[in-house]
Order: structure tokens, then sequence, then C-alpha cells
């Protein structure tokens, strides 16, 4: 979703990418992002994945105290799926008369009453029945009581100390070695040491299963098992410190060994300055809103947009985040039960897609705002037009106000239509897109942009069926594009590269304005440039995995430039 995307990664990229404040952490920002198109094909040898439509009856939708009062109570719901291989939808319930928030437990244990997240019976907690061999990778162990994914969730957010280390530091593989048994276990993913002694009564795969990789380097058989989990975000209170490897490592050099023919961009923060496009949503939510069934009048609505965007966004984190770990259970399930949901001829299968299913909650929950907002001006709203519709009625109106006010918000930064249309004319680069959003919305924006023309393909959250949270993210993009690139860690040290003899190594170059993404963009085969006119020492740690800083979009062409003047010159001197 657009316009809400931006609070979605400052939520899932915390506080590093506070650098970026305009494009990333503006209480009213609406982003823009990528994606491109995919449908999931079913296997008629697999079992259905079915996952139920979110109805507003099901899911009580929070509502936003715009006074001051920072003190709530929250309740959380879980609901359980006994069957086979279908996926529960969790219930999202947040108070309706106070800010919504979320309240961690400080319980040992959970109440035997209440429904645990998973199902203690639920595909994430048991074991497969297969007997075939290969099926070993997604075999579930049964979890003690209050050591549930949301438990650890709980647990991470406490305050405790989870490291066992005074400060982060650097470490060598030898150090590693040394912390190999379950009172003291450390294990060592893409270059970060983490702690993950907390984490063994916690992990779905049993203690047994995670306990192969302490003591050493677990990347390789973590990406074998499920390199879609989000790690970095689950272990983040686990980090020690990074790896400091015993010989020479074979470093990124800050210039590509040939020119890149792959360029990706961010939409928001990149080529659109999304400061600029908050102020402009009220005037077009005005114009289509009161077109459709809620009727109204243009006042009505922009005033509900402007009241509802800044306490949406400022509370966004604590109430979606039960609605991040749906998107999450469903994608691992999905792919528990054989069906990756990737790639395939013919669209979207948006019933099982994560980032529909996330994108289905957030415009619910939006939309249920602006009309609880706009009601006590528009009288027949709730009297008589709400109890009419259903949840797909309301989700389709949101859904055609966002296209429509996507389409007409003009806030490009100076110059990025320019750049974009001289790149593409260079013939030189094929350009694409890498957001969190939909294909819907990115053709939205490119159209009103006037660009569509400059780019191959649009890729995001929906195409890749995965939200934009981890490596995962550009490792299957990078995949549908097919590039074959050669993989470093954070610290730029190769873990994985094709062989000479298997065809090209190409290079790719991503541009985003978030330092987390570029990490992952960085681990996942890319050049990596950050947009932000903020001033960086990029020779910090913090910043490893970035190679270059621009202040903007149009400074790409002459760094392009001075890369094919190096490479020319050094063809030259050999």
């Amino acid at each position: 979703m657009a316009f809400l995307y931006n609070a979605i990664k400052d939520y899932v990229y915390p506080a590093e990418d506070s650098l970026g404040d305009k494009a990333n952490g503006s209480a009213e920002s609406h982003s823009s992002s990528s994606a491109d198109e995919i449908t999931v094909q079913q296997s008629s040898s697999l079992p259905s994945l079915s996952v139920p439509s979110v109805t507003l009856n099901t899911i009580q939708l929070p509502t936003i105290n715009t006074g001051d009062s920072d003190s709530e109570d929250d309740s959380e719901k879980d609901s359980d799926d006994d069957s086979e291989v279908q996926i529960a939808t969790p219930s999202l319930v947040v108070p309706s008369a106070t800010t919504p928030s979320m309240t961690l437990s400080t319980a040992e244990a959970p109440d035997e009453s209440t429904p645990n997240f998973p199902a203690m019976n639920g595909p994430q907690r048991l074991a497969a029945c297969s007997t075939d061999p290969k099926s070993r990778r997604r075999i579930k162990f049964a979890l003690a009581p209050g050591h549930s994914p949301l438990d650890w969730a709980r647990l991470t957010n406490s305050g405790k100390d989870l490291r066992g280390v005074p400060s982060i530091g650097r470490f060598t593989l030898t150090d590693v070695k040394a912390h190999n048994k379950p009172e003291d276990a450390w294990t060592v993913l893409n270059g970060v040491v983490y702690n993950i002694t907390p984490y063994l009564p916690f992990h779905p795969g049993g203690e047994k299963e995670i306990m192969r990789c302490a003591g050493r380097d677990g990347t390789r058989l973590f990406n074998l098992t499920h390199k879609w989990v989000n790690y970095e975000y689950m272990l983040k209170e686990c980090q020690v410190g990074f790896l400091d490897t015993e010989h020479t490592p074979t470093m990124t050099p800050k210039y590509p060994s040939k020119m890149p023919a792959t360029i990706f961009l961010d939409s928001g923060g990149v080529i659109n300055d999304n400061s600029l496009r908050a102020p402009q949503w009220p005037r077009y939510l005005g114009e289509f809103l009161p077109t459709t069934v809620l009727g109204g009048t243009a006042q009505v609505w922009s005033a509900a947009n402007i009241e509802v965007v800044k306490p949406f966004f400022s509370r966004w984190h604590e109430y979606m985040t039960q609605a991040i770990e749906l998107a999450t259970q469903v994608q691992a399930e999905a792919i528990a039960a054989g069906q990756d949901r990737r790639t395939v001829e013919g669209g979207l299968d948006k019933a099982t897609n994560v980032y529909w299913i996330f994108e289905r909650l957030q415009l619910l929950i939006w939309i249920k705002e602006m009309c609880r907002v706009a009601a006590p001006h528009h009288p027949e709203l709730e009297s008589k037009i709400l109890p009419s519709l259903t949840d797909d009625d309301l989700h389709q109106v949101a859904k055609s106000a966002q296209v429509y006010a996507i389409e007409r918000v003009k806030a490009a930064y100076p110059g990025a239509i320019d750049t974009l249309r001289n790149l593409k004319a260079n013939q030189s680069y094929k350009i694409y897109t890498s957001s969190g959003d939909s294909y819907e919305d990115l053709v939205a924006i490119m159209k009103g942009l006037d660009v569509m023309e400059c780019f191959d393909d649009l890729y995001g959250a929906d195409r890749v069926n995965c939200l934009k949270a981890s490596r995962l993210y550009y490792d299957r993009i990078f995949e549908r594009v097919g590039l074959r690139v050669v993989r470093r860690d954070v610290s730029g040290r190769v873990i994985d590269a094709p062989e000479e003899g298997e065809g090209r190594r190409d290079e790719v170059v991503v541009l985003d304005d978030s330092i987390k993404a570029l990490r992952w963009a960085r681990e996942a085969g890319a050049r990596t440039i950050l947009i932000t006119d903020k001033e960086l020492d990029l020779s910090s740690e913090a910043y490893s995995h970035i190679d270059y800083k621009l202040r903007a979009l149009t400074e790409l062409p002459a760094l392009l430039e001075s890369w094919k003047t190096r490479l020319e010159t050094e063809d030259a001197r050999s």
C-alpha cells in the first residue's frame, strides 16, 4: 500500500534508518515502492492452501485516539486452525476506544485457556507426518508453553540482556568456536555474530537442530533450511558483534570489475520525495470518496484524512505487529506445506500472497478510521451506509481511492524524471524498481510521473511474494530477472559466487534510501548506493555494506561515467 509503506519501513527497518527522516520516518509521509506481476500456481500433487478472507466481523479494527494520552490497554487474540493445511487468519484486536498500542506481557507462561500462537497442534509446532527424507528440513518441534514466536517477541522487547557481552565487538571464528554448548552458544550469520543461547528453547525446529550452527558459521546451513526467515529482526537483541576473519578476506572494491548492466531503484526516497506526497493526499481523497458508495463531501473526507494520518503513523508499529506476524506466518506455513507460492504466468494469487494479506489489513484499518472520523459530519454514514457494506466493499473503496490519488500526486525529486529518461536512452542499462509496494501501486506511480517506458519491469513485495524485510526479497527478484551475482556478507567477504565455468557474473546496482535494505541487497550480491543528504562516514562499521552515497538520483549518471572511465583506463594499461 503506497501511502502506508513508509511507516512499515520504520517498523521493519529500525533506528539505523533514522538518517532518512524525510523519506523514511515522516509521520505523514506517503511512500511508494515497486513490484512485479506474479501468480501462484497450485500444484495438483500438493494440498491446497486456504486462507479465509479477513472480514470486519472477525477483525476489530483499531480506532486512533488523537489526544495526548499514552495510557492504554492492549488485547491480543490469536485464532487457531486445526485443519491439516489450511491457514487461519488470526484476528487483529485492538481496543476501539483508546489509542492502540502493544503492551507486552511479563507472564512466564500463557494462560492455558487462551489460544496459543501458533496453535499447539499447528504446522509451525508439530512435525510433518511425511516419511520422505526430503521433508526433514520442514519438521517442526513441539515447543513448550510460553515459548511461541510471540513469547520470543515479548522477551526481546522486555529490556532483558540477551547478548551476554558488555558491548558489540569483533570476533574471529576461533572465538566463536569456544561457544558451542547449549548453555553458551554463538553462531555467525552473514558476517554477524549472535548469542543464540536464549533463543534455543524458542526455536521451532528444536534445540538439537539449531545447535548444529553453534560454535561455527551457520550461514550456509541457515540458507539451506529456511533463508526466508528474517533472522536479523528476530535476533537483533542477541547480536554480540561482527566476524573478524583470521585471513585477509576477499573484499568488495569500491568500483566494479565491469560496468553494471542492471539498476534497481526504490521509489519513495529515491525517485519520489515522500514529504511532498503527504500534503496532496487530502485533496485527491476529497475528490474521490464522495463519488463512491460512502458519499459525503470533499471537505469531510479531506479533513478526516488530515486528522487520521499523523496519529495513524505515529502508532503504526504498535498495532500492526500482529499483521506483520500474520503475513510471515502465512508465508512460512505455505512453504512448509510444499507451496512456495512464487512466480508463475497469469497474475497474482491474492488469497495466499503475503503482501496482499498484509495490504488488505492495512487498507481495512485505514478506511475504518476514516469513516469513524467522518461519521459525526456525515450523518447517514454510520446509520445507513456502513451497515450495508461488507469488508470486501470497504476494501475496494479504499484501494480505488488509493490508486486515484497515486496517479495524480506529483512529488518527483527535481531532475529525477530527466535522469530516468537519459539513463534509458543510453540503452546500456536495464532499469527495475525494487520496492516494498505492489505492482498495481507502482504502475499508478510511474504512470503519474509519465516514466513507465523508462523501466524494463516493476518489482516489489507482491511479485516475489515476500515482504521487503530480508535478503530473501532481493534473492527472489534477482532470480526472477535471471541475474547471476557474487554474494557477499556485510563486510564484503565473498560467501557464494558462480563458478567461472558456469558463465557470466552480473554486476547489479541497487539504490535505496534505507540502510537496512541496502544491507540485504549487498548480501544478495548487489553494489549498493545510499540516497541521502546526510553526512556519513562510510568507513564506519555501520556503513561497511554501502559502496557509495549520493545526495540524489541525479548524481548517478556522473558516478556511472566515472566507473566507465576508470575501467577503460585499466583496460588500456593491460
